[in-house]
Formats: structure tokens, C-alpha cells, sequence
């Protein structure tokens, strides 16, 4: 995407940065793998989502992103590639966000089932924070 405005970001200046997301697997075929995350309320969703034939779905009421990333294999991100996705919001920064990285996502959640074991995985990052220029 062509992200807009001043890195790191300027009071009262929009800007526009890309989320990745991307999932890696060490161990056995993960099924049904859905990804979620909030927009803290400094953060609009932009609608722009690559590859766009990936399952993101943005619920405005609850800021919520979900990604529905379907099967990911094992060992993805270590013999093959890793699943990713990625989307687009704006920051809207206040003075207290002035010359910080802000968090883009609030906590990153992914879950799914272990189709080798037939049992429920999950993990939990925190929101993305890393602002690239």
C-alpha cells in the first residue's frame, strides 16, 4: 500500500501505516485458524486488505479486525512460506503520541485446531507497534 503522512507521527497529522500479520507453525496442520484484533480508538480501519483474497472482515461497532486464515500447514514460516496478511489503518495522534510508536492493533489473538492431536491451540501477541518509514 502507499502509506501517507510523517513517521514517527506529528500532532494533528494523519498518517497511514500497514499491518502485517503473518503466522508461522512449527508443529502440525493447524485448521480454522481465525487471527483477531481491536483498533484502539486512535486508529481507523482503511478498508485496503493484500492479498485481497484473504478473509479479513472489519466490525466497525466492535473496532474488531478478524482475519479467517483457514489451514496453516506445518511448518509454515520454516520450510514453506508464512500465512500473511495485510491491511491498512490511520493514525489520528494526539500530543501524547508525538515522537512514539503507538500501538496499531491493540492484542493480537490466533486460534485454531491441531488436526494432527484434534485440540484447541491458541496464542496471544501485543499490538503492533513498529512504525516503518
Amino acid at each position: 500500500f502507499g502509506n501517507t503522512g510523517p513517521v514517527p507521527p506529528v500532532r494533528d497529522s494523519a498518517s497511514t501505516y500497514t499491518v502485517e500479520w503473518s503466522i508461522s507453525n512449527t508443529h502440525n496442520d493447524v485448521s480454522n485458524v481465525v487471527v483477531k484484533a481491536t483498533l484502539p480508538v486512535y486508529a481507523d480501519w482503511m478498508g485496503a486488505v493484500s492479498p485481497a483474497t484473504e478473509n479479513v472482515m472489519y466490525d466497525a461497532d466492535k473496532r474488531t479486525v478478524t482475519w479467517n486464515a483457514g489451514t496453516v500447514g506445518a511448518l509454515a514460516g520454516f520450510s514453506t512460506s508464512p500465512k500473511k496478511v495485510l491491511f491498512q489503518v490511520r493514525l489520528n495522534p494526539s500530543i501524547s503520541q508525538v515522537g512514539i510508536a503507538p500501538s496499531l492493533t491493540n492484542t493480537t489473538t490466533v486460534s485454531g485446531l491441531d488436526t494432527f492431536g484434534n485440540k484447541a491451540v491458541s496464542a496471544e501477541a501485543g499490538g503492533v507497534r513498529r512504525l516503518l518509514a
